[in-house]
């Protein structure tokens, strides 16, 4: 995660990352294969994935730039990291405010940013299904809950 701070007038920046995955080298079926993939391209880019998926009504956004409200989180995330997204996302950063980006790989940041710190981050990503439980789950009601709280 990369995050940056503005002095006086730039934004500050906090960076986080993660390194890059390892390939796995099973057998496996075009099509599992092929939504896994999609999934695993919105975990290197997660922030912005939330930012037009389920968290869209709360982005800000302008742009290659979305973020979530200051009072809500300092997490933003750009599209792509370029020189035209930073300033997009300048213009949703107020002087001074701090915001954080987690990236999947180093950032060039512009001069017109601080990077206040940056550091990697460790990320679990499963890569399996895991197996259905052996007991199948007993519906519960009403009636259950006294045993509940013993």
């Amino acid at each position: 995660m990369n995050i940056a701070t503005m002095n006086d007038a730039r934004p500050h920046l906090h960076v986080m990352g993660r390194p890059g995955r390892q390939e796995s080298s099973h057998e496996s079926d075009p099509v599992k294969d092929d939504h896994a993939q999609r999934m695993l391209e919105s975990l290197d880019n997660p922030i912005w994935f939330a930012l037009i998926t389920e968290h869209r009504l709360l982005a800000r956004s302008h742009g290659l730039a979305r973020r979530y409200p200051p009072d809500v989180s300092p997490l933003a995330a750009l599209l792509h990291p370029t020189n035209d997204a930073f300033a997009d996302l300048q213009r949703l950063v107020s002087p001074g405010e701090h915001v954080a980006l987690f990236t999947a790989s180093p950032l060039d940041v512009p001069g017109d940013w601080q990077v206040e710190r940056s550091r990697w981050i460790d990320q679990m990503i499963c890569e399996a299904s895991l197996a259905l439980p052996p007991v199948v789950p007993l519906p519960l009601g009403t009636t259950d809950v006294p045993e509940m709280l013993v």
